[in-house]
């Protein structure tokens, strides 16, 4: 069995990056971080690296791992958080769609979401974060799940099927925090 983490970071893009340095960086407790990803081979191995780099040069007793997941794998996200030994709280990052919208420019997938906005990948956000929040119900009740996928409306689809989600991080909240910065200043 693994040892239990204190945060599971599901998800290896650049804001799971972000997030796994921040933690390495600021911590005052040990914290033990485990990152799960579907590419566990290359990106997690660049957030192992800086995360660990940031927890030394700060002197902050953090731990960091990684894990190989792919969260569209039925069952995989239970089996995980089983193997974690009901990790405290649970981040979770991950998105169905890998590539940027300017790399993929002028396929089907792009021109629904210029059109449609951003709004179009919700219901893909949806699944991802639902899938994640029953396998957290099930396997680790007391844990915390923090959407950091579009939470704005991904958070109101997943609580409305009745599933755990606490809070969210990023697009909306991230801008107020910007706002609220620049008139501090």
């Amino acid at each position: 069995m693994t040892e239990p983490c204190d945060i599971l970071i599901l998800g290896t893009g650049p804001f799971a990056q972000r997030i796994a340095c921040d933690l390495a960086a600021t911590a005052t407790k040990p914290t033990r971080v485990a990152v799960a990803g579907r590419n566990a081979r290359s990106a997690s191995r660049w957030i192992l690296t800086a995360a660990r780099a940031r927890a030394e040069m700060f002197a902050r007793p953090v731990a960091v791992e990684d894990h190989e997941i792919d969260l569209a794998a039925s069952g995989r996200v239970a089996e995980l958080l089983a193997e974690f030994a009901r990790p405290p709280s649970s981040c979770r990052r991950h998105r169905f769609s890998r590539p940027p919208l300017s790399r993929a420019a002028g396929n089907a997938w792009t021109r629904l979401v210029a059109e449609g906005g951003l709004s179009a990948t919700a219901v893909f956000q949806a699944v991802l974060t639902s899938r994640v929040a029953r396998a957290l119900a099930q396997v680790s009740p007391q844990s915390r799940l923090i959407n950091c996928c579009f939470p704005d409306v991904a958070n109101g689809i997943v609580a409305a099927m009745g599933l755990p989600v606490d809070c969210g991080i990023g697009n909306i909240a991230i801008l107020a925090h910007a706002f609220a910065g620049m008139l501090e200043a």
